[in-house]
């Protein structure tokens, strides 16, 4: 993995911009099926969905912010299945 320099320098001394939140949602995180390889068995192929809280604006310099946190408490996910 290439390490790339911080492009705000010092760490201790950004300040991150301002951000102001216009929309906020519930959505569906859905994983895409276009992104598995076609060789795979569609028994192999786990889809999966989470409603997640979509948090939508733009911070003082104009740029877009989009934050994705999922909706569900910890106790209600499932566990990761093992290889």
């Amino acid at each position: 993995i290439e390490v790339m320099p911080d492009p705000f320098g010092d760490a201790d001394s950004f300040v991150p911009p301002d951000t102001f939140i216009e929309k906020i949602e519930l959505i569906y995180f859905v994983t895409d099926p276009t992104y598995y390889d076609d060789t795979l068995d569609p028994e192999q192929v786990k889809l999966y969905l989470q409603p997640v809280w979509h948090y939508y604006g733009h911070d003082e310099d104009g740029n877009e912010e989009h934050t994705y946190i999922q909706a569900l408490r910890q106790e209600y996910l499932l566990p990761e299945s093992n290889p």
